[in-house]
C-alpha cells in the first residue's frame, strides 16, 4: 500500500468542499446530470458514511475557528447580517445551524415567537437586529414540517376505485396524457401506453396512495408539453421506461428526502412547491436516462439507483453550501 493510496481517500473531503463551492451550480449540475461527466465510482463515494462524517467535521471546525475570530455564535453570525441577502438563504442557514438542537412537534404546530425567544436566552453575546428575524426564519422551517405532514397524510390515504374523485383524477390523468385516444373500458391495458404495469392502475398506488396520482396529475395539468415530451422520450424503443410507474418512484424517493432534510433548502427557495420540484426531478431523470443509453427496459432499475445517488449527493452538498450565508463563492 503507497502512500498515495492512503492520502487521497483523506484528501477528498477536502477536494470537494473546494471544488463545489467554486464550481457553479449549473456547471456541477450539467457535469452530473445532463452529460454524465463525472464518474458514479465518485458519486457513490461521496455517498458513503464515511465520507459524510469526515466532510461534516471540516465544516464544524471552520465553523468554530469563525465563532473564535468573531466572538459570536454561528446562529448570532447569521442573522446579525449588514449586506443584502435572500431571505431563503438566511432561513436555510438558521435551520443547518439549529439542525442538533432544536426539536419541534412533527405536525409544525409551534409558536415561532416563543421559541426564538427561548433560543436566545441560550446564546452568548448580543441578540442581533436582523433585516430577518428568528421568528420569521421559524416560520418557514414551520411549513416544511407542516407539508411534510400533509404530503405524509396524502401518502396514506389509499387509491379507491370506489371513490369518484380518485377515478375523476384518473381519468383526468388519461386525457391529458392521451388526448383524443379513446380507452377500450376502466379495466384496460391501454394504461401501460402511459406507463401502468397493469390493466387497473389502482394497483400501482398501492406505496404512494393518492400523493402518487397527484403528482403525476399536477405535472401533466401544469406542464403539458413538457409532461408529453417526457412520455414519448418514455415510450421511444431505444429509451423506454414505464412514464407513470417512474414518476410514483420519483415520489417515494423525494419522501425520503424530505425526511432527511435534503430538500428544505429547495423548498425555502421554491415557495414551498413541492410539486415543483416533483416535475423538475421527473425532466432530470429523463435527460439523465437517455444520456446512459439503456440496451432494453432491464437498465432501468441500475440507472434509476445511479440517478437517486447521483441527485442526493447533489443535494446534499448544495443544501450545506446554499447555508454558507457568509461565503461569497457559494452559488
Amino acid at each position: 500500500m503507497t502512500i498515495s493510496s492512503i492520502l487521497f481517500p483523506l484528501s477528498l473531503p477536502f477536494i470537494s468542499y473546494v471544488v463545489v463551492s467554486y464550481i457553479p451550480t449549473a456547471l456541477l449540475f450539467k457535469l452530473s446530470f445532463e452529460n454524465a461527466l463525472l464518474p458514479q465510482f465518485l458519486f457513490d463515494f461521496l455517498d458513503s458514511k464515511n465520507f459524510k462524517s469526515v466532510f461534516e467535521t471540516i465544516l464544524r471546525l471552520k465553523n468554530e475557528i469563525r465563532r473564535k475570530l468573531s466572538g459570536k455564535s454561528e446562529l448570532v453570525r447569521i442573522l446579525d447580517q449588514k449586506t443584502a441577502i435572500p431571505k431563503w438563504r438566511v432561513t436555510n442557514s438558521v435551520d443547518s445551524a439549529l439542525s442538533e438542537t432544536l426539536d419541534v412537534p412533527n405536525g409544525g404546530d409551534f409558536d415561532s415567537q416563543e421559541i426564538a425567544d427561548r433560543i436566545w436566552k441560550k446564546q452568548e453575546g448580543r441578540t442581533p437586529s436582523p433585516s430577518y428575524p428568528l421568528y420569521s426564519c421559524l416560520d418557514d422551517m414551520k411549513k416544511v414540517v407542516k407539508l411534510r405532514s400533509q404530503l405524509n397524510s396524502t401518502k396514506n390515504t389509499a387509491y379507491n376505485s370506489q371513490d369518484e374523485e380518485h377515478e375523476r383524477k384518473l381519468e383526468q390523468l388519461w386525457t391529458l396524457l392521451r388526448p383524443n385516444v379513446q380507452r377500450e373500458g376502466r379495466i384496460s391495458r391501454m394504461w401501460g401506453d402511459i406507463g401502468f404495469q397493469g390493466k387497473d392502475p389502482a394497483t400501482d398506488f398501492r406505496a404512494m396512495g393518492v400523493l402518487g396520482l397527484d403528482q403525476l396529475l399536477y405535472f401533466a395539468l401544469h406542464h403539458p408539453e413538457t409532461a408529453a415530451n417526457t412520455l414519448r422520450d418514455s415510450s421511444s424503443p431505444k429509451n423506454s421506461y414505464p412514464f407513470a410507474i417512474t414518476g410514483i418512484n420519483i415520489t417515494a424517493f423525494l419522501l425520503k428526502l424530505l425526511e432527511e432534510k435534503k430538500l428544505n433548502h429547495l423548498l425555502y427557495r421554491n415557495a414551498f412547491n413541492f410539486d415543483e420540484i416533483y416535475c423538475l426531478v421527473f425532466v432530470m431523470f429523463n435527460q439523465y436516462y437517455i444520456s446512459q443509453k439503456p440496451r432494453d427496459l432491464m437498465d432501468f432499475g441500475p440507472i434509476f439507483q445511479r440517478f437517486k445517488t447521483r441527485l442526493s449527493v447533489f443535494l446534499y452538498f448544495r443544501a450545506h453550501f446554499d447555508s454558507q450565508v457568509l461565503y461569497p463563492n457559494a452559488k
